[in-house]
């Protein structure tokens, strides 16, 4: 996700491991020395890159669920708007045809009253 309005999805390779990816350079006045390492380096590849994968896939997953549960509320969102332009819409043509009605009313009263009273001059 990149942000509210955008997703954009994205491969990554997760296996093999590449070793261009671990290079660290370091720098040429440190001193190095040889080290011995309990449990050997495979050992601890062996325990740490099945960590690394479920991490991996599950923060994949969590992330493609906030994205889904994202484009979910904006879609909601954009519902509930076009529903209250609607609404705003359809008030004002019910004013509209409401007030014509009582003009129309109102007009009919008084063509009937202006009718009585020529009645009643005559």
């Amino acid at each position: 996700m990149i942000n509210a309005i955008q997703e954009e999805t994205q491969i990554e390779q997760l296996l093999p491991l590449k070793k261009a990816d671990f290079n660290i350079q370091i720098p040429v006045d440190f001193k190095r020395e040889e080290l011995a390492l309990k449990p050997s380096p495979e050992v601890v590849m062996d325990r740490i890159v099945p960590d690394y994968i479920v991490g991996f896939v599950y923060g994949a997953l969590v992330e493609s669920f906030s994205c889904e549960q994202n484009a979910r509320m904006m879609a909601m969102e954009a519902a509930s708007k076009s529903a209250k332009d609607m609404l705003h819409d359809l008030d004002i043509q019910y004013n509209r045809a409401r007030q014509a009605s009582i003009t129309q009313e109102i007009t009919e009263v008084i063509a009937g009253a202006k009718s009585q009273k020529k009645k009643r001059k005559k």
